[in-house]
Protein backbone atom coordinates (compact mmCIF):
# COMPACT_ATOMS: atom_id res chain seq x y z
CA UNK A 1 0.00 0.00 0.00
CA UNK A 2 2.65 2.34 1.03
CA UNK A 3 4.77 1.86 -2.46
CA UNK A 4 0.96 2.55 -4.48
CA UNK A 5 0.80 5.84 -2.30
CA UNK A 6 4.48 6.47 -3.26
CA UNK A 7 4.15 6.06 -6.56
CA UNK A 8 1.04 7.98 -6.54
CA UNK A 9 2.90 11.00 -4.82
CA UNK A 10 6.08 10.61 -7.25
CA UNK A 11 3.69 11.20 -10.61
CA UNK A 12 1.85 14.10 -9.21
CA UNK A 13 5.05 16.29 -8.27
CA UNK A 14 6.39 14.93 -12.07
CA UNK A 15 2.99 15.94 -13.79
CA UNK A 16 3.44 19.32 -15.70
CA UNK A 17 2.22 22.10 -13.41
CA UNK A 18 1.28 25.87 -15.67
CA UNK A 19 1.88 23.91 -19.10
CA UNK A 20 0.68 26.05 -21.65
CA UNK A 21 -0.76 24.69 -25.28
CA UNK A 22 0.13 26.77 -28.19
CA UNK A 23 -2.46 27.09 -30.94
CA UNK A 24 -2.01 28.42 -34.78
CA UNK A 25 -3.77 28.44 -37.77
CA UNK A 26 -1.48 27.55 -41.05
CA UNK A 27 -1.40 28.29 -44.52
CA UNK A 28 -4.45 25.71 -45.60
CA UNK A 29 -6.88 26.99 -42.30
CA UNK A 30 -6.01 23.76 -39.81
CA UNK A 31 -5.72 25.04 -36.45
CA UNK A 32 -2.28 23.36 -35.13
CA UNK A 33 -1.86 22.64 -31.16
CA UNK A 34 1.47 22.14 -29.34
CA UNK A 35 2.78 22.55 -25.74
CA UNK A 36 6.27 23.88 -26.58
CA UNK A 37 6.53 27.44 -28.34
CA UNK A 38 9.41 26.25 -30.07
CA UNK A 39 7.57 23.63 -31.83
CA UNK A 40 5.43 26.59 -33.56
CA UNK A 41 6.67 27.47 -37.02
CA UNK A 42 8.90 30.04 -36.98
CA UNK A 43 6.70 31.70 -39.55
CA UNK A 44 3.56 31.62 -37.43
CA UNK A 45 5.07 32.47 -33.73
CA UNK A 46 2.97 36.26 -34.33
CA UNK A 47 0.04 34.82 -34.34
CA UNK A 48 0.63 31.99 -31.77
CA UNK A 49 -2.47 31.84 -29.50
CA UNK A 50 -2.17 30.66 -25.85
CA UNK A 51 -4.81 27.85 -24.51
CA UNK A 52 -7.65 29.40 -22.52
CA UNK A 53 -6.30 32.53 -22.79
CA UNK A 54 -6.10 36.07 -24.57
CA UNK A 55 -3.94 36.06 -27.44
CA UNK A 56 -0.49 36.37 -26.22
CA UNK A 57 1.86 39.39 -26.47
CA UNK A 58 3.45 37.84 -29.21
CA UNK A 59 0.30 37.53 -31.01
CA UNK A 60 -1.14 40.20 -29.33
CA UNK A 61 -3.08 42.47 -32.15
CA UNK A 62 -2.26 46.12 -33.26
CA UNK A 63 -3.37 49.12 -31.31
CA UNK A 64 -5.44 50.54 -34.25
CA UNK A 65 -6.97 46.89 -34.79
CA UNK A 66 -7.60 46.57 -31.21
CA UNK A 67 -9.61 50.38 -31.13
CA UNK A 68 -11.35 48.73 -34.06
CA UNK A 69 -12.29 45.93 -31.94
CA UNK A 70 -11.07 43.78 -34.84
CA UNK A 71 -9.34 40.89 -34.79
CA UNK A 72 -5.92 40.73 -36.55
CA UNK A 73 -5.90 38.85 -40.19
CA UNK A 74 -5.55 35.38 -40.07
CA UNK A 75 -6.70 34.83 -36.20
CA UNK A 76 -9.44 32.94 -35.08
CA UNK A 77 -12.14 34.91 -33.37
CA UNK A 78 -14.39 33.46 -30.69
CA UNK A 79 -17.27 32.73 -33.05
CA UNK A 80 -15.94 30.38 -34.60
CA UNK A 81 -14.76 32.25 -38.04
CA UNK A 82 -11.15 33.39 -39.35
CA UNK A 83 -11.26 36.75 -40.29
CA UNK A 84 -9.33 36.90 -44.12
CA UNK A 85 -7.77 40.23 -45.02
CA UNK A 86 -10.41 42.31 -46.31
CA UNK A 87 -11.72 42.32 -42.49
CA UNK A 88 -14.66 39.61 -42.94
CA UNK A 89 -15.12 36.86 -40.82
CA UNK A 90 -14.65 33.59 -42.64
CA UNK A 91 -16.76 30.81 -40.73
CA UNK A 92 -14.33 27.89 -39.95
CA UNK A 93 -15.98 24.27 -39.41
CA UNK A 94 -13.47 22.18 -38.23
CA UNK A 95 -11.05 24.46 -37.82
CA UNK A 96 -10.88 25.05 -41.45
CA UNK A 97 -13.03 27.00 -43.95
CA UNK A 98 -15.28 26.24 -46.31
CA UNK A 99 -12.90 26.85 -49.20
CA UNK A 100 -10.45 24.67 -47.75
CA UNK A 101 -12.33 21.46 -47.34
CA UNK A 102 -13.84 22.15 -51.04
CA UNK A 103 -10.56 22.53 -52.11
CA UNK A 104 -9.54 19.16 -50.50
CA UNK A 105 -12.58 17.15 -51.89
CA UNK A 106 -11.66 18.12 -55.59
CA UNK A 107 -8.49 17.17 -54.86
CA UNK A 108 -9.58 13.52 -53.25
CA UNK A 109 -12.20 13.21 -56.11
CA UNK A 110 -9.86 14.15 -59.18
CA UNK A 111 -7.53 11.29 -58.21
CA UNK A 112 -10.63 9.08 -58.18
CA UNK A 113 -11.13 9.66 -61.34
CA UNK A 114 -7.60 9.29 -62.29
CA UNK A 115 -8.12 6.13 -61.03
CA UNK A 116 -10.83 4.92 -62.66
CA UNK A 117 -9.81 6.30 -65.97
CA UNK A 118 -6.62 3.40 -65.15
CA UNK A 119 -8.91 0.80 -64.38
CA UNK A 120 -10.67 1.04 -67.61
CA UNK A 121 -7.51 1.86 -69.89
CA UNK A 122 -5.90 -1.51 -67.97
CA UNK A 123 -9.57 -3.47 -68.51
CA UNK A 124 -9.98 -2.70 -72.19
CA UNK A 125 -6.22 -3.50 -72.99
CA UNK A 126 -7.09 -6.99 -70.71
CA UNK A 127 -9.71 -7.67 -72.73
CA UNK A 128 -8.08 -7.62 -76.23
CA UNK A 129 -5.47 -9.66 -75.23
CA UNK A 130 -5.02 -10.33 -79.42
CA UNK A 131 -1.35 -10.72 -80.32
CA UNK A 132 -0.16 -10.19 -76.75
CA UNK A 133 1.89 -12.13 -74.86
CA UNK A 134 0.59 -14.45 -71.84
CA UNK A 135 3.20 -12.65 -70.01
CA UNK A 136 2.03 -9.36 -70.62
CA UNK A 137 -1.46 -10.39 -70.04
CA UNK A 138 -0.52 -11.22 -66.23
CA UNK A 139 1.38 -8.03 -65.80
CA UNK A 140 -1.85 -5.95 -66.74
CA UNK A 141 -4.24 -8.15 -64.26
CA UNK A 142 -1.14 -7.92 -61.63
CA UNK A 143 -1.54 -3.87 -62.24
CA UNK A 144 -5.09 -4.02 -62.43
CA UNK A 145 -5.56 -5.76 -59.12
CA UNK A 146 -2.42 -3.13 -57.30
CA UNK A 147 -4.76 -0.20 -58.99
CA UNK A 148 -7.91 -1.11 -57.71
CA UNK A 149 -6.46 -1.97 -54.36
CA UNK A 150 -5.39 1.57 -54.47
CA UNK A 151 -8.89 2.54 -55.93
CA UNK A 152 -10.57 1.22 -52.79
CA UNK A 153 -8.31 2.63 -50.21
CA UNK A 154 -8.56 6.42 -51.75
CA UNK A 155 -12.35 5.36 -51.80
CA UNK A 156 -12.37 4.58 -48.01
CA UNK A 157 -10.35 7.68 -47.48
CA UNK A 158 -12.54 9.81 -49.04
CA UNK A 159 -15.39 8.53 -47.40
CA UNK A 160 -13.82 8.96 -43.91
CA UNK A 161 -13.13 12.83 -45.50
CA UNK A 162 -16.84 13.43 -46.16
CA UNK A 163 -18.08 12.26 -42.74
CA UNK A 164 -15.75 14.79 -41.03
CA UNK A 165 -16.95 17.37 -43.06
CA UNK A 166 -20.39 16.02 -42.24
CA UNK A 167 -19.12 16.29 -38.59
CA UNK A 168 -17.95 19.69 -38.83
CA UNK A 169 -21.15 21.37 -40.47
CA UNK A 170 -20.96 21.07 -44.06
CA UNK A 171 -23.58 19.84 -46.36
CA UNK A 172 -21.44 17.60 -48.87
CA UNK A 173 -22.36 15.12 -51.27
CA UNK A 174 -20.81 12.20 -52.35
CA UNK A 175 -19.26 11.34 -55.88
CA UNK A 176 -20.79 9.01 -57.82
Amino acid sequence: MRAVLGMAMVLALAAPIGAETYSWVDDTGTYNFTEEYSRVPKKYRKKVNRLGDQPSELAAPSAATEAAGKHAPGTANSGGEQAAAGGAAVPLFGGRSEEVWRREKGQREAELSRLEGVLDLLNKQAATPRGMTRTRLDELVKEYDETRATYTQKYEEYSQFLDSARKAGLTVEMKK
